[in-house]
């Protein structure tokens, strides 16, 4: 018994709300349904086309000849839809879900439900992209909000330890609110400097000594600068220090990215240089936030799949290179359209057969 072939759309392929099905004038003109069928099969024939084309999945229909009945126009008079059964039926294919497939049909239906899904996913990457900027802009505020409010803490009640105990020594007159802080961090003694003179603040059990670090630039805290006597960074330091460098700010080794990406061993520096200069294409240079890089570093280690090329199928050229490629020829009689389903044919037949070949190596 010959095996069927496999359904020639996809089992959720639904256009129920695409109310106008392609119809390609010429193919219609020239195709043996149109010089051969009586003008009743012709009529059924269109007739079952539309009918197909709102069918899930789209393209087919079942094989029942009641249900053929009233879709081609007899309603229950099925004695009279066998008459015109052969003919309206020419060119569908029974498919190993029990149902009939038509592959002009199928075609179009295809092209359809993948302009569909291209355009969800479109959707889907537009919604991303705002939620991030969402996230960024407010992440930006909050941080502002933040820098402003410790500009403005008084000296006695600045807290620098993180929620740890630490005695606060103030040694100048005061920090005006209008000076940007600025300052850096080792592991043993806080210093922020606005200007005029310094706030110290040193943990009482600790025995580090102070070390000479780099000077904050444009205004900045920087926390990605480690003591000189550090003896290897950690990699959200180092995801920190590459990503301010490349113009990412405000981005500390504190920040939750940074800690997520030090723990995934395959975001290295060629993929966070790489997810910049691409970030760089859209923004230009103006101001990239961390998430802004999220959903770019999720793209490049997880690339998507690259859809199969159909545009062999659209051109009579086409079909002919790809059968010699396939190892195949068109039979005297065979028009392109049934070639091309031959095609197609062989090559579902043959990605079928790939897995148990593999599996039998």
């Amino acid at each position: 018994m010959t095996e069927l072939p496999t359904p020639l759309t996809p089992a959720d392929c639904d256009l129920r709300d695409f109310m106008f099905m392609p119809l390609d004038v010429l193919r219609l003109r020239d195709s043996d349904i149109a010089v051969i069928s009586s003008g009743d099969e012709f009529r059924c024939a269109v007739l079952l086309w539309c009918a197909s084309w709102h069918q899930v999945p789209a393209a087919s229909l079942p094989d029942d000849d009641v249900i053929l009945s009233g879709l081609s126009g007899f309603g229950r008079v099925i004695k009279e839809w066998k008459k015109v059964r052969e003919g309206a039926l020419r060119g569908w294919i029974k498919c190993g879900d029990g149902r009939l497939y038509h592959p002009v049909v199928a075609e179009k239906a295809n092209e359809a439900w993948r302009g569909r899904i291209d355009y969800r996913e479109k959707k889907e990457a537009e919604r991303l992209r705002k939620a991030a900027l969402r996230a960024a802009q407010k992440a930006a505020e909050e941080a502002e909000e933040a820098a402003r409010r410790l500009a403005n803490c008084p000296a006695d009640e600045l807290d620098l330890s993180g929620g740890q105990n630490s005695s606060v020594q103030r040694t100048d007159t005061g920090s005006p609110a209008e000076n940007a802080l600025r300052g850096t961090v080792d592991s043993g003694q806080w210093t922020v400097d606005s200007g005029e003179g310094q706030l110290t603040s040193t943990p009482p059990s600790s025995s580090h000594t102070s070390n000479s670090v780099a000077p904050a630039q444009d205004g900045e805290r920087d926390d990605s600068v480690l003591p000189n006597n550090a003896e290897k960074p950690k990699r959200n330091v180092e995801i920190a220090v590459l990503l301010r460098a490349k113009g990412i700010k405000p981005f500390t080794f504190a920040h939750p990215l940074a800690v997520e990406w030090a723990d995934n061993p395959k975001i290295t520096d060629d993929i966070l240089i790489a997810a910049v200069e691409q970030a760089r294409q859209y923004k230009g240079d103006a101001d990239i936030s961390p998430n802004y890089l999220k959903p770019i570093i999720a793209d490049l280690l997880n690339p998507p799949a690259q859809r199969e090329d159909n545009a062999w199928k659209r051109t009579d050229a086409g079909i002919d290179a790809k059968g010699r490629e396939m190892g195949m020829f068109a039979k005297p009689t065979e028009s392109y359209a049934d070639y091309r389903t031959r095609i197609e044919n062989e090559i579902r037949k043959r990605k079928q057969q790939k897995p148990d070949e593999g599996e039998a190596a």
